[in-house]
């Protein structure tokens, strides 16, 4: 009786260790492109730098004592040890999980911190060495700093990827939700091309121009006029191409967007396209609109 008493708790403590390393294992994402986001105060088991072994990852806030809508810092914790802390009193924070270049089995990790109307205060990029977290990169970098929140796509583990930026540079086409092709080369993130497609709603969006707009055959006003946008006609954005790259997109003082130059790829109700000129001088609202109705959101 006794020697199967002993049995019995060997097979039971076999079941459990068997039952703990599968569930460890069914929530490890070893290698493979990732693109999830944690959520607060929730235990994630990942093998972030690619020895093997599966680490406990958790990221926590710490509230405001005199106002619980804000929190002072940003903490996250890696097998339950305080890792890294940034110190910032703010409304919102997220955590992200990545695989942005498989090679290097590595994860990458994205933290973005913000407040009201999803506007965000501070953005990096970092990696877990086993011993301590690096940031090899953050909203310093203007291919980075935008002034809300951003999500990813695209992201397969081959060092490209894309982020959806909202307005991401201010143009007399309202708000709007833009594709930003990016790449990790030697820990540096750069945009891979100049022109971006717009996503979600924003393509989908009827502009009405309140006066004539010549369309160009290319992104340029040395270019050949196909035809006309009437008066009144109806036109989906495309894509759009900047007259300035994201490295030198222009800011106020407040980090806010300055107007610039740019062109629309754009598709009319009868199926034509073509290029038309966005100037800097003209406004999404007010009096020196292009067109009578553009997107807006707070």
């Amino acid at each position: 009786m006794k020697g199967n008493f002993k049995k019995s708790l060997s097979i039971f403590g076999a079941l459990s260790f068997a039952f703990t390393a599968g569930f460890l294992l069914s929530n490890v994402n070893v290698y493979a492109a990732t693109n999830q986001t944690l959520e607060l105060n929730k235990d994630y088991y990942f093998d972030l730098n690619g020895d093997g072994q599966a680490e406990k990852i958790k990221y926590t806030t710490q509230v405001n004592k005199d106002d619980n809508d804000f929190f002072n810092s940003v903490s996250l914790f890696i097998n339950d040890k305080n890792v890294y802390t940034k110190k910032l009193t703010d409304i919102w924070a997220k955590y992200t999980v990545l695989d942005i270049d498989s090679s290097d089995k590595a994860l990458e990790l994205n933290l973005q911190i913000g407040g009201y109307s999803d506007v965000m205060d501070y953005s990096s990029f970092q990696r877990w060495n086993g011993a301590s977290i690096v940031e090899f990169d953050n909203n310093k970098n203007k291919a980075l700093n935008y002034t809300r929140e951003y999500s990813f796509s695209n992201v397969k583990g081959n060092g490209r990827f894309n982020i959806v930026v909202d307005t991401p540079y201010s143009l007399p086409i309202g708000c709007f939700y833009a594709n930003i092709p990016l790449k990790l080369q030697n820990n540096k993130i750069t945009t891979t091309t100049g022109t971006y497609n717009l996503v979600g709603s924003s393509k989908k969006y009827k502009y009405k121009a309140k006066s004539n707009i010549k369309v160009y055959k290319k992104a340029s006003k040395k270019s050949k006029v196909k035809f006309t946008v009437k008066k009144g006609d109806k036109i989906k954005m495309i894509k759009i191409k900047p007259m300035k790259n994201v490295a030198k997109r222009p800011q106020g003082k407040y980090g806010e967007e300055k107007p610039i130059n740019a062109y629309a790829y754009v598709k009319t109700k009868s199926g034509k396209k073509g290029w038309i000129y966005l100037s800097k001088k003209k406004s999404s609202w007010g009096r020196k609109m292009l067109f009578k109705n553009v997107p807006g959101w707070g």
